[in-house]
């Protein structure tokens, strides 16, 4: 498969606090490459755990066997981050998520969603 670029438009800012000092870039163009190793899934499943120096996500499908009636969790990937980028990454997703929201209408849970084990 090509290694695809993409450049987005839109102009990015970054602001870090460092003591006093506040520090503010803007990026007017990012671009984003796939890596030779990417691989898109399908996920229906996380587990979420940290230490005290990162965060783990665990993204999984969960698969029921028809044969046995049981329910199997496959794991597909485990992505770590620093404490830092996982508060940054909950930010960005909770904006993304409102904006889905404000387009689409509120994201109703399904009873099993909230409680796998039922």
């Amino acid at each position: 498969m090509a290694n695809k670029t993409r450049t987005t438009k839109s102009t990015t800012k970054s602001t870090t606090k460092t003591g006093s000092k506040e520090i503010t870039e803007t990026l007017e163009r990012q671009e984003f490459r796939k890596s030779p190793n990417f691989v898109s899934l399908y996920v229906n499943n996380t587990n979420f755990g940290h230490t005290k120096f990162d965060f783990q996500i665990s993204f999984n499908r969960v698969d029921i066997s028809r044969d046995e009636n049981k329910k199997f969790i496959e794991e597909q990937a485990i992505v770590t981050m620093t404490p830092e980028y996982a508060k940054a990454l909950l930010m960005d997703y909770a904006r993304v998520l409102k904006n889905y929201e404000d387009e689409f209408g509120e994201i109703v849970f399904r009873p099993h969603i909230l409680n796998p084990n039922k």
